[in-house]
C-alpha cells in the first residue's frame, strides 16, 4: 500500500516549479543542435491538428508551435511504434500523452533507457485540450495518462488532480510565465527517482528520463504573450542532453 502524502500547497508548489525550471532552462551556455532527429510519440494534434485529410490541407496541416520549439534542439519526426532498431537511431524519446504502449514497446523502451537513452515524457492526469472529438473517440487523445505500466514499473504515480489543479494557472517560473491548466503532482517511491511536485526526474541503468505531470502546457492557445512554455520545453530537452557534470551527452550526436 503505498503511503500517504500531503499536497503541497499552491505556493509551495510555485517555488518547486520555478527551482525545477531553473535547473531544466538556465544552462550557462546553450548547447548546438543535434543532427539526430528527436522522436516524438503522440496522440495530441501536434503534428498534423485534427481531422480527416480534407480538414488537414484546408487548416493548412502547419506543425503545433511546440514541435518547433523542440526542432530548435534537433529536427523533429513523428513515430507511432517502439521498436528496438527505431530507438536504437534515437537520441531523445518525447512521449506526449501517448496510446497504451504494448508490452514488447514497453520492453523495448526500458531496455533502451537502461542503455543510455534520454526520455522526456507529458503525462497528463486530467487532460483539458479541446478538441472537436467527443470523449472516447479513438481519434482523441486520451483525457487520462495511459503510461501506467511504465509508471509503476518505475515506481512513480501522479497524485489525484483537485478542482484547483484544473483551472488554467499563469504562473511565474524561473522569470518567465508559463501556463498550466489540469496539471498532476508526482509522488515517487524508488530512490532513483526525484520529484519536484511537477517534474520528477529519473536515473534508469544508464539513461535518464524526465517526466512532466502536464501535456496541456504543449497547447500554445494557452500561452501567454511570453515565450515560457517554449523555454521550458527547449530547457527539459537541453537539460536530458548534459551529462550530470554539465558536459554535453554526446552518445548518438557523432
Amino acid at each position: 500500500m503505498k503511503p500517504q502524502r500531503s499536497r503541497p500547497s499552491l505556493s509551495a508548489l510555485l517555488g518547486i516549479a520555478a527551482a525545477a525550471f531553473c535547473l531544466s532552462g538556465c544552462a550557462t551556455r546553450p548547447l548546438a543542435p543535434m543532427a539526430n532527429s528527436i522522436s516524438v510519440m503522440t496522440d495530441l494534434p501536434l503534428f498534423w491538428g485534427e481531422g480527416d485529410v480534407g480538414a488537414i490541407l484546408r487548416e493548412g496541416g502547419v506543425r503545433a508551435p511546440a514541435l518547433r520549439a523542440m526542432e530548435r534542439i534537433a529536427p523533429v519526426v513523428p513515430v507511432d511504434e517502439l521498436t528496438p532498431a527505431l530507438l536504437a537511431s534515437t537520441p531523445i524519446l518525447v512521449l506526449a500523452q501517448p496510446r497504451r504502449l504494448g508490452v514488447s514497446e514497453l520492453a523495448a523502451l526500458e531496455q533502451w533507457v537502461r542503455r543510455g537513452g534520454r526520455l522526456l515524457v507529458f503525462a497528463d492526469p486530467f487532460l483539458v485540450w479541446p478538441s472537436r472529438y467527443a470523449l472516447g473517440d479513438p481519434r482523441r487523445a486520451p483525457p487520462v495518462t495511459l503510461l501506467d505500466p511504465l509508471l509503476r514499473r518505475w515506481r512513480i504515480d501522479i497524485a489525484p488532480v483537485s478542482t484547483e489543479d484544473i483551472q488554467e494557472k499563469k504562473l511565474l517560473i524561473g522569470g518567465e510565465t508559463v501556463v498550466l491548466v489540469g496539471a498532476g503532482q508526482w509522488e515517487t517511491f524508488s530512490p532513483r527517482c526525484k520529484a519536484d511536485s511537477l517534474i520528477a526526474r529519473c536515473r534508469i541503468g544508464h539513461g535518464r528520463a524526465l517526466f512532466i505531470a502536464d501535456a496541456d502546457l504543449l497547447d500554445s492557445r494557452r500561452w501567454a504573450a511570453t515565450n515560457g512554455n517554449e523555454r521550458m520545453i527547449i530547457g527539459l530537452l537541453e537539460e536530458l542532453r548534459r551529462d550530470d557534470d554539465g558536459k554535453s551527452n554526446k552518445r548518438h550526436e557523432q
